[in-house]
């Protein structure tokens, strides 16, 4: 028998989520030589999926209703809340995946056992909150997992003593050896699927409407599933219920699926639509192309690694969605691109994405860490940082400055001015996190 554990926190529980699908499938592979594996599970912040699980796989509920990243969360939650489920992991290398309260939990641990533990600080996205949580527990965090090489420059930028401790590597799906399916040909629709959290905020789900609208103007026979779980259900049914009653008709908005009904969806689909303004390296897409749809997405991080353009997919820039219409219209009139970019979309998969080399990789990763000295995290330093950001706070000023051009913004001097002087490292401050989605914009105005 191994050692130690290796933990998986799903601070979210299991709900639509790419955390929750990697985590699972990881610990689908993780059992199978023999290791010992354990999800923490936190009470459904959605409508629950039913995922399949190993029976090897221990799960430890964590019942405690205060979500782990709600900015009201105290010591106290830490100490009589969480402590006591999170103590029963031990000892393990954990990863915590999100949110403050599971890595204070185990910051709390480390003051008394820390050798019993290893953290890995798996950055999921190219998001200030990943970067606030990475930073802040630095200290008792021994690697840092960037999904992207994007991420892995940030992280490097705002961690610069660390660097010998970041690693890029995307996230692995299940390919199948072999492509059997087949794609729409005239006159029937275009099978376009979006399918994840349905949020606002970092999935802009509201532009799919948009995006249908558009389709419809330029006559695109299309049908378009929208499945999946977030805040924002009812706020996107009363966007579609305004769409005229043809483009309406051609829209279907359907419960969020378990990973293992996701296959056979991609595997009826053309088109995998992505419309979010950041992400790591989407999960979705990925599993997508392995099942041959071709990925028409937005230029961000974890994309453009993936994605040559008009031969495994297309991006074009956030909120480009006439461009992203035209892209669509195109494959509509040319049916056989589907097949042609939608079998080098699997090739790439197959070739770069491969789950045998990353899990040779992680094991390798995991054993190598526990060998590493222990990380307690410092005395003096509080579990909780004394001000964090409100969710709220940088969805405000996203919204605000959505529409302004570069032009625009460039009126603002002293933003200019914090961004050429700070190098963005203002971004990572509580409150703040928001300057950090205009870094490209802020290089054309400023300079590198």
């Amino acid at each position: 028998m191994f050692q130690y554990n290796i933990v998986f926190v799903v601070p979210g529980g299991f709900t639509v989520s790419g955390i929750t699908t990697w985590s699972i499938e990881m610990s689908h592979r993780l059992v199978k030589p023999n290791r010992n594996v354990i999800i923490i599970k936190h009470p459904d912040v959605d409508r629950a999926i039913t995922p399949s699980l190993p029976n090897q796989l221990k799960i430890i509920y964590e019942n405690n209703p205060i979500y782990p990243n709600n900015p009201s969360l105290s010591k106290k939650d830490i100490i009589t809340g969480y402590l006591p489920t999170y103590q029963k992991t031990l000892p393990g290398v954990v990863i915590p995946n999100l949110s403050f309260g599971a890595y204070a939990t185990y910051a709390a641990i480390s003051t008394k056992k820390a050798q019993a533990l290893r953290l890995l600080g798996y950055a999921h996205a190219d998001d200030p909150e990943y970067y606030n949580w990475l930073t802040y527990y630095e200290p008792i965090i021994h690697r840092f997992v960037a999904v992207s090489q994007e991420i892995g420059e940030q992280l490097a930028w705002l961690i610069p003593h660390r660097q010998a401790d970041i690693v890029v590597k995307p996230y692995a799906v299940n390919a199948p050896k072999q492509l059997k399916r087949r794609y729409s040909t005239r006159p029937e629709p275009l099978q376009l699927v979006y399918a994840g959290r349905i949020s606002e905020h970092q999935k802009r789900i509201s532009d799919l409407v948009r995006l249908a609208e558009i389709l419809s103007r330029n006559q695109v026979n299309f049908r378009l599933r929208i499945i999946g779980e977030g805040a924002d259900k009812d706020v996107l049914r009363q966007k579609i219920a305004l769409l005229d009653l043809s483009t309406r008709q051609r829209i279907t908005f359907e419960a969020g699926k378990s990973p293992d009904q996701m296959p056979a969806i991609w595997q009826a689909t053309d088109i995998v639509l992505l419309v979010s303004e950041f992400e790591g390296t989407s999960i979705a897409m990925l599993e997508a192309m392995a099942q041959g749809c071709v990925p028409v997405v937005t230029e961000v991080s974890g994309a453009k690694a993936v994605i040559q353009e008009g031969q495994n997919g297309f991006m074009v820039p956030v909120n480009a969605l006439e461009e992203m219409g035209q892209i669509i219209h195109h494959l509509d009139t040319e049916r056989m691109r589907l097949c042609e970019i939608g079998c080098q979309a699997h090739q790439t998969v197959m070739a770069r994405y491969d789950y045998d080399e990353y899990m040779a990789w992680f094991l390798n990763m995991v054993d190598e860490v526990w060998r590493e000295a222990p990380r307690q995290w410092p005395t003096n330093r509080p579990l909780l940082p004394l001000k964090r950001p409100r969710p709220e706070l940088p969805e405000l000023y996203r919204n605000v400055v959505s529409n302004l051009s570069g032009q625009d913004i460039a009126r603002y001097v002293p933003l200019s001015r914090i961004i050429q002087g700070l190098g963005f490292k203002l971004a990572n401050q509580p409150g703040f996190g928001w300057l950090y989605r205009f870094r490209s914009l802020g290089k054309k105005i400023v300079g590198d």
